[in-house]
Order: structure tokens, then sequence, then C-alpha cells
């Protein structure tokens, strides 16, 4: 892990350096992972002074703190209010201690969002879904949430980390079947228009400065049960 965030970290250092080369001003680079001599782009940002940055960081400690250190956004994946905040707050934490402005990050805040009066169709499409936070929720956030899996793993199942092989589609699928609809509802947005509304507003409250809604009633058509 430690490898891999050094890497991001240095590539994020080369393309905001190759953002601000042209053909007449080349620019160099010698790190640990990347090297440039008298490289170039021969096109300039439209977004000034650069497009932005985002890092997608799900939870790591050291993936939250090079979001306060050296990004423009911070874009998670699956979050319930709760853990979103605690998250920020580590990159707020972050943030200070490099001398990064944090009111300027961007705090995206991605939700799985449902608009249906149907209790078979919430029930159905929230069952969808259930493996997905079992394949890329970490067991000790889920043991802390009140849900402990009840089919222990033989493999480590994390998506970053699981080999493709049957095992690891059939582990999250069983699991999720022991999973209570009180706890896969912490992620989601799903019910009336009014419910799904006042979930992400408290997204908003805990510091969302931007929303992305995926629709999870669709996924019910998937068969991913």
């Amino acid at each position: 892990m430690d490898t891999r965030i050094a890497r991001l970290k240095e590539a994020v250092e080369v393309i905001r350096l190759m953002w601000k080369s042209s053909r007449a001003e080349p620019v160099s680079f010698e790190g640990k992972f990347y090297r440039l001599a008298k490289a170039w782009l021969d096109q300039k940002c439209v977004q000034k002074p650069a497009p932005p940055i985002y890092i997608g960081a799900l939870g790591s400690p050291r993936s939250l703190r090079l979001v306060g250190e050296v990004v423009d956004g911070f874009k998670p994946w699956i979050n319930t209010p709760e853990t979103f905040r605690r998250r920020l707050e580590a990159v707020r934490k972050a943030a200070l201690g490099a001398g990064s402005d944090f009111d300027a990050i961007e705090k995206v805040a991605f939700e799985y969002t449902g608009v249906t009066e149907e209790p078979a169709m919430r029930k159905q499409a929230l069952d969808a879904i259930k493996p997905e936070f079992i394949m890329c929720t970490h067991k000790k956030v889920l043991k802390d949430m009140g849900f402990e899996a009840p089919v222990p793993p033989t493999v480590d199942y994390a998506y970053q980390r699981a080999p493709p092989r049957d095992e690891i589609v059939a582990y999250p699928r069983k699991a999720a079947k022991a999973m209570p609809d009180e706890i896969a509802e912490k992620w989601v947005a799903l019910g009336t228009v009014d419910e799904v509304v006042n979930k992400l507003e408290v997204f908003v409250k805990a510091g969302a400065t931007h929303i992305v809604v995926k629709d999870l009633i669709g996924i019910r058509n998937l068969g991913c049960q």
C-alpha cells in the first residue's frame, strides 16, 4: 500500500507538471517512479489553472491523507453519512498538516438511490446491492455497523486483491443473505421522493459539496441476488 500511495502521489505531481509544459517550455522530472526528459504536451488547459484532480479514496488512512495533502477533490465510493463524515475529518487533518486549503477541496458523496413506493421493488433493489456492500466494505467497518458475515471467507475477498474465481463471486452473495435490511439501508437513499431527498441532505450536512447518484432500482434487472 505504501508503494501504491507513493506512486500515486508522484503521478499527480507529474500530471500537473505536464499540464504546465509546452513545445516552447518542455519539462523534466526525476522521481522514484517516473522520469521525464524535456517532455511537453501540445495542448493548453481550458480550465484554469488546470483541470482538478480527484482521488477516490475508499477509507484507508494513507489514501485519505493523500487526498488532504495534494488533490483538488475527494470522490470516494460506498459510504454511510457517518463513514463519510469520519473520512472527511481525516482529510481535513491531513490538509491542515500539509498547509492545504481543506475548504477548497470538493467533497463528493456517491450514493445509490432509488425512488419507489412499492415495498416489493424496494426489497428487491436492496437485496441486489447487498453483495456489493460485502465485497467493497472492510469487514471491520461492517462489524462496527453491526454486521458480521456468518460465512467466513477462505480467501481475501476484498475487490482490490480478490482472484477472479467462482468462490469470490459466491461468497458475497451467500454472506449478503444474512445482512439485515436496516444495515444495508445505511448505504442507500431508497424509497419515496421525500425519503431520498432527506437522505441526500444528510450527506450535505456531513460535509458533501457535490453528490453523485446512481439508480439502484435498475440493478434489480441484473439478476444480482
